[in-house]
């Protein structure tokens, strides 16, 4: 991208300055939730002025779509859109009205123009790229202007319905362009809208769980991603503050239908009344009828590839289940193994220890026939001890009065000598 050509968004639609980086290409508003994306080509470059080279020209529907997107051909939509969105998008709006004038702004090769032209509205619609216009007036038989909604809102009648499909994503001043395509709806009439809707997840949650919403952040193509809450406030701006949010065709986008005055919804019974009272559009019932059981029949296949891949989950974590036993199963036969090698060893160990624990009995019961034998003579051994501490006690007393008697004797024969040597010295 040229820095020329480019420029850096700092406000939302809403006014919110509070900007956060969500992706390398995409900031989000704080205030209502959208996702910008900025950098982006200057308003100039979604102008069609040469339908060769412009972005939203001929090559857009003939390349870019098919090349870079890998959707269908415009040759392809124009015959396929028929039985699928148009079918659904016509189911919605005859829900809320069945006659009236509407224009589709942003309608492509112009398919549900046709249909709405079908069931007799006076309906129109409005494309950027002339080529895509003219084809789709020969296609379709359809009025298609070439224009933008804002050069053209001024000189159109009023509206009984608005539709933006997929449209509303690809404006540059989206404030601007709504303004000018509720300026030509009636009190009563409604506006019709499909577009992304951002769910609130962060940009690497996305990744993580390879979200839906991924492929809607197109850089330099959708500009602005809006969230339930950001669409609410742009039409109650514009005083459409009557919104029915519809469970939308794709998990990716929002649908809803608005009005400035109460919604009044008709019955399933009603609008079938309406599309039998004329032969011109039993035809369009009849494929309203065969949608209805398509979309019955793919409900019923899609619940039974839902529960062929639940059953596929449970058999795959079954089998998981079955491995992760089977290795268990080994683990233990292992370690059983090596459990009944320990168990003889530790068998083999007892024996030994038991034997020693024999043995050791044997010994003690030795060792107490020893003590008691040995008991035994120390018992005599003291007897013994006894006897002769008694002995020993009544020599000791003879002794002393031996002693005691021998000192008296000596004592009488020191006296019988002391007078011997007295007469001795007298003679």
């Amino acid at each position: 991208m040229s820095e020329n050509n480019s420029i850096q968004i700092t406000e939302c639609w809403c006014g919110c300055r509070e900007l956060d980086d969500f992706s390398e290409k995409y900031k989000k508003c704080r205030k209502c939730h959208t996702l910008i994306n900025t950098p982006r080509q200057i308003t100039m470059f979604y102008e069609v002025d040469n339908d060769e080279e412009a972005f939203y020209g001929k090559n857009y529907w003939m390349g870019h779509q098919t090349e870079d997107l890998g959707h269908p051909s415009i040759f392809q939509r124009s015959r396929k859109d028929l039985t699928e969105r148009c079918l659904y998008w016509l189911r919605e709006v005859l829900q809320y009205k069945t006659i009236g004038k509407t224009l589709e702004i942003g309608s492509g090769p112009g398919a549900f123009v046709q249909m709405l032209k079908s069931v007799g509205f006076d309906s129109k619609g409005l494309e950027l790229s002339p080529w895509v216009a003219k084809y789709g007036r020969i296609t379709h038989g359809v009025d298609i202007i070439n224009s933008k909604i804002e050069d053209v809102s001024e000189g159109l009648d009023l509206k009984d319905v608005v539709v933006m499909m997929d449209v509303l994503e690809h404006f540059t001043d989206p404030v601007e362009s709504i303004k000018h395509a509720l300026k030509i709806i009636k009190n009563d009439g409604i506006i019709v809208i499909q577009t992304p809707c951002y769910n609130h997840m962060s940009y690497q949650e996305m990744i993580a769980t390879n979200d839906s919403f991924l492929i809607q952040l197109k850089d330099q193509e959708h500009l602005y991603l809006f969230s339930t809450e950001g669409l609410t406030i742009l039409l109650e701006s514009f005083g459409f503050k009557y919104i029915n949010f519809i469970d939308p065709l794709f998990p990716y986008d929002m649908f809803l239908i608005a009005s400035a005055e109460e919604l009044t919804q008709t019955s399933s019974e009603q609008v079938t009344d309406f599309l039998q009272s004329k032969p011109e559009t039993r035809l369009i019932l009849a494929l309203l009828d065969l949608y209805e059981e398509m979309k019955r029949v793919s409900a019923e296949a899609e619940l039974r590839l839902d529960n062929n891949k639940k059953l596929e989950q449970l058999l795959q974590e079954s089998e998981a289940d079955r491995a992760a036993r089977l290795k268990t199963i080994e683990i233990l036969e292992r370690k059983l193994q090596e459990s009944e090698k320990d168990k003889n060893l530790r068998l083999e160990s007892i024996q030994h220890l038991e034997n020693l624990l024999k043995e050791s009995e044997t010994d003690r019961a030795a060792r107490l026939e020893s003590i008691q034998h040995l008991e035994c003579l120390l018992k005599e051994s003291e007897m013994d001890r006894e006897a002769r501490l008694e002995s020993i006690n009544k020599l000791e007393i003879l002794l002393s009065d031996s002693e005691k008697d021998r000192e008296s004797r000596l004592h009488a024969i020191h006296e019988l000598e002391k007078l011997i040597k007295e007469k001795q010295d007298q003679v």
